[in-house]
């Protein structure tokens, strides 16, 4: 007899919520799963606090958005947007996470409405899902090859947003659809985006992404992280980035690649949907990566009960997609059922996804071993805790710099303009404090200043710091401030 209590006992905290979510989707043992399905359902839980209630209420909810896919059309505008090269896969980060590369600049160039800002964001993001679904991800930099990918990571991305040469208006129109491209992420990429990068931001852009994350000011710090040339490379190695970014890597793929990749995965994902049987697919599983079009009889719904026989079942291929790009063994399964229960859970299909034509299945609890054998595991488990720690210390060190400047500028990420602003606002309070000195000094004395003795000295003082205007270049022809002394009463400067 199959014990769920027992299959979760030595498990960490995230296992075994993992564990009670499948059991209440109706998943048992004999439905082997693949890796991939492990990290979708994890990216939920973490979503919603590991709520398991919360956690079915957003995979429904993204089933609904699924259903709708095939309604959605790419416009004109979008299609120009994708040929422009304004966005590209230009390698992947430290931890082994693909890194989808944003220049604003290229934008700038068309006028995109909230509606084709958010079919561009869908289109995209099914694109980059289905990548990192059957894309082998790399070993994290300096592994040594003993690691692999975290579940924690598996189905993540890096955005990369680069505002360097970016013209106000295009940042403004951006920062005014931030909510709603935010809600399309996080109600149907939940956790997909693991960091946003902000290349070379404004303090306006800056000011822009505070404001649109409102009272989660804890969540922008963990999801956005404006960078510069001097800091990006703790996130993404030189290799990765391009010459704009001061990286070395001239081998991006030109846009039409990129944009004829995302153009036919749309149609492929998109085909699907609309012939697919919401009850044949499980809500813990996605759309299949890459649907082989040419093949469109797998296309339409095959009908299987469970009284065919295991063998028969494994010498049709009608039934499966095997994709064998990554090291982990990936089954998207067609076969329909004439039941039901109510979570679109494949329970009555258990013995036909056994196995696939002769292929070895794994167990849930074994799947991130299993499919890496020659790992060391010691070794494995040591590395994780260093990353997890690199994490931690930078945001510690984020959180310290925080409080040692306040509300101050930081000057490690400011750009020529702010700084030059940061040096006139210190000057100017150094001018002002004199003013405060001699006020209170007057009041000790016994009298204290009036209103227009502190406007004639506040006057006075930016009149004696005026006198070096003459010597910048723009003020070559204007007449230098006069040197005569000031007058003698407040009631004479006033009048």
């Amino acid at each position: 007899m199959y014990d769920a209590n027992a299959e979760g006992i030595g498990c960490t905290r995230e296992q075994q919520m993992l564990l009670k979510l499948k059991n209440f989707l109706g998943w048992t043992p004999a439905v082997k799963l693949d890796a991939s399905v492990d990290a979708f359902l994890l990216r939920c839980l973490s979503a919603v606090q590991f709520s398991v209630s919360e956690a079915v209420a957003l995979l429904k909810q993204r089933r609904s958005y699924e259903v709708s896919l095939p309604s959605l059309h790419i416009t004109a505008t979008v299609l120009d947007v994708l040929r422009s090269g304004a966005v590209s896969v230009i390698g992947h980060d430290v931890l082994g996470r693909p890194v989808l590369y944003v220049t604003t600049h290229h934008i700038s160039q068309f006028v995109l409405e909230a509606q084709d800002l958010q079919r561009l964001v869908a289109v995209v993001m099914e694109y980059m899902l289905s990548y990192c679904v059957q894309t082998p991800p790399p070993l994290p930099s300096g592994t040594g090859g003993c690691d692999t990918l975290s579940e924690e990571h598996q189905q993540q991305i890096i955005l990369l947003v680069n505002e360097e040469a970016s013209s106000w208006h295009t940042s403004q129109a951006a920062l005014a659809n931030m909510n709603a491209i935010r809600s399309v992420v996080c109600k149907y990429y939940p956790r997909f985006v693991g960091l946003v990068l902000v290349f070379q931001a404004s303090l306006d852009v800056r000011h822009g992404i505070e404001a649109a994350f409102g009272d989660t000011l804890e969540e922008s710090k963990r999801l956005v992280q404006v960078v510069t040339r001097g800091n990006i490379q703790k996130y993404i190695d030189r290799s990765v980035l391009t010459l704009e970014l001061g990286g070395s890597n001239t081998s991006v793929a030109a846009p039409d690649t990129f944009t004829d990749a995302v153009l036919s995965h749309w149609f492929n994902v998109r085909s699907y949907l609309a012939v697919e049987d919401t009850r044949t697919r499980p809500l813990w599983q996605l759309p299949p990566p890459f649907v082989n079009i040419a093949d469109w009889s797998r296309l339409q719904r095959r009908t299987v009960t469970t009284t065919v026989p295991l063998e028969a079942l494994s010498a049709r291929g009608s039934q499966f997609d095997c994709t064998s790009c990554t090291s982990r063994l990936s089954n998207a399964f067609r076969g329909a059922s004439e039941e039901d229960d109510g979570f679109c859970s494949a329970i009555s299909e258990g013995e036909d996804l056994t196995q696939n034509n002769g292929g070895l299945c794994l167990t849930p609890r074994s799947v991130s071993f299993d499919f890496d054998a020659i790992n060391n595991a010691s070794s494995a488990t040591l590395l994780r805790e260093l990353r997890k720690e690199r994490e931690l210390r930078i945001a510690a060190e984020q959180q310290l710099k925080k409080m040692r400047l306040g509300i101050t500028l930081d000057l490690t990420t400011a750009t020529e303009v702010e700084r030059t602003l940061t040096c006139i606002h210190t000057e100017l309070n150094v001018l002002v404090g004199n003013v405060v000195v001699r006020a209170k000094e007057a009041a000790a004395n016994g009298s204290p200043p009036t209103l227009l003795q502190l406007l004639d000295l506040t006057l006075s003082a930016l009149e004696l710091a005026g006198h070096r205007a003459q010597r910048v270049p723009a003020m070559k022809v204007a007449m230098p401030v006069s040197q005569a002394p000031p007058p003698s009463t407040s009631c004479c400067c006033m009048m």
